[in-house]
């Protein structure tokens, strides 16, 4: 059966922040030749902010620091950090380096002093710019990725402080019942009121509202036009992401790939990068090295949702060599950042098959479990197929029926043949061969194997169809090398002696 492609604790730090020096011999010369009201500003010395932090991994030379985020600061390369390791108040062990790259909530440091290890504490002396929004996005990927504890009041507390982010990404939240009841009234009060005020991310929020029927019925016109309003104030992501979904205006991908390489431009790296990655690795013309690389830079700028595709591509093998192991880092990295859906069922599955990582069904199925909680397509599968044989887990037809019944609905393939096999024998769901019949059609028509060798399975015992052999030896044929197909046309060949 074929899968689908469905921190540490941080330690109470006291830092005490350093002003880096200024400045060479050149940079004394361009002050005393540079008129004093121009360089006034440039003089200025940019506000150094306090970020705790604790060092969690190594790769090669450098070290990771992931530390809690404050006042939107991010990080630049360069900026200083220092090491230290307290034994009862006492500094026992240092160090120091510089900020190498910055990715979300982390950042990769080269080491200039000191040998600094594993669970140490880190002081960054931040200098990065202020970002207002940085926090509502990083509420945003937390619902995105499932983990919705105090997002909604968190938004809330923002847009009533006049982010217009906020209040967009809160009002989508409650049309869609995410992470909270469903208001959808409320919910399109608060998205066409930033919308109005000519938030262009309102605006294409509306477009895909009134396109999809959020609103309780589609109205396409309204759509269209929240859609041009969006485009006409310079917003390339979400006029791509409608060329790309083609639910609002006409699918166009040519388009679409032009409006999200100008966001790539204007650096919004986290969606358009993944976007556009998905555009490139799934679409014709396939460009794999192309979609790679979009995924990566969408990665370092924090998107869980391409992280999980990198880790698809590396277990699949797919623009380069297969490296289950690789995979399964990159799943924990969208993990440490916040997934509880996608990368979880992922890394459950890895766990499950012994692949990258060492075989451990009992840590499968709890990842399984915490993802079926995000209402992952994959958990549910897999828990289902769990559940039904009885591995790691006491077996449970009736059961495996819900999580596989849920897994159709949210389009699984494989679970449509497990749940239609449950379906022709009776086991767990009442018996009903024209369910089996339909759910085996629909897997098999996706390219299931295995729902094709079950039907021929139908044909050639006439189980709720007219007993048809040669219908049933198609069936077979189709469904090689499945070894059920295999064992159909070796009793079909017995039956012609």
């Amino acid at each position: 059966m074929r899968l689908e492609p469905g921190r540490p604790a941080a330690l109470a730090i006291g830092a005490t922040l350093l002003r880096r020096r200024c400045c060479s011999a050149a940079a004394l010369l361009v002050a005393v030749l540079v008129p004093a009201g121009l360089f006034a500003q440039a003089q200025d010395p940019p506000p150094i902010v306090q970020l705790e932090g604790t060092v969690a991994a190594r790769r090669g030379g450098a070290l990771e620091v992931r530390f809690e985020p404050r006042d939107g600061v991010v990080p630049r390369a360069g900026d200083l950090v220092s090491f230290s390791l307290e034994i009862d108040g006492i500094v026992a062990a240092g160090g120091s380096g510089s900020v190498l790259e910055v990715e979300t909530d982390l950042v990769w440091v080269e080491v200039a002093a000191g040998r600094p290890d594993l669970g140490m504490n880190a002081s960054i002396s931040a200098t990065g710019r202020v970002d207002p929004n940085a926090e509502v996005e990083r509420l945003q990927r937390r619902a995105l990725a499932g983990d919705c504890e105090g997002v909604r009041p968190a938004l809330r507390r923002r847009a009533d402080a006049g982010s217009p982010l906020a209040a967009t990404l809160l009002g989508w939240l409650q049309m869609r019942g995410s992470c909270g009841a469903r208001e959808t009234e409320a919910g399109l009060e608060l998205v066409r009121g930033a919308a109005e005020g000519g938030f262009a991310r309102a605006m294409r929020g509306l477009s895909v509202a009134y396109g999809s029927g959020m609103t309780g019925a589609v109205d396409r016109a309204a759509a269209v036009a929240w859609a041009r309003r969006a485009a006409a104030t310079g917003d390339p992501w979400g006029s791509g992401r409608l060329y790309y979904e083609g639910k609002v205006i006409r699918r166009d991908r040519e388009q679409a790939v032009r409006y999200l390489q100008r966001a790539l431009e204007l650096g919004e790296d986290i969606f358009a990068g993944h976007t556009l990655g998905s555009i490139y690795e799934l679409e014709e013309p396939i460009d794999l090295p192309r979609a790679m690389g979009l995924y990566q830079r969408a990665a370092a700028a924090g998107s869980t949702a391409a992280l999980y595709r990198l880790a698809w591509l590396h277990y699949r093998g797919e623009a380069l060599e297969r490296d289950a192991a690789q995979a399964a880092r990159l799943l924990q990295r969208a993990i440490d950042l916040g997934d509880r859906k996608d990368a979880v069922a992922l890394l459950g599955f890895l766990y499950s098959q012994g692949e990258g990582v060492p075989k451990d069904v009992a840590k499968a199925l709890d990842l399984y479990r915490q993802a079926v909680r995000a209402d992952s397509r994959l958990a549910h599968f897999r828990l289902g197929y769990h559940t039904y044989l009885g591995e790691g887990t006491p077996r449970d037809p009736s059961r495996a029926a819900q999580h596989l019944e849920r897994a159709v609905e949210l389009g699984s393939r494989d679970a449509r043949d497990i749940l239609g096999f449950l379906y022709e024998r009776g086991d767990g769901v009442p018996r009903d061969l024209e369910r089996a019949l339909d759910l085996y059609r629909e897997a098999a028509a996706n390219g299931s194997r295995s729902a094709m060798s079950h039907l021929g399975h139908l044909y050639e015992e006439g189980l709720g169809v007219p007993r048809d052999l040669d219908l049933a030896r198609s069936w077979y044929e189709k469904a090689l090398p499945d070894p059920g197909a295999e064992r159909g046309l070796a009793r079909l060949r017995s039956r012609r002696r």
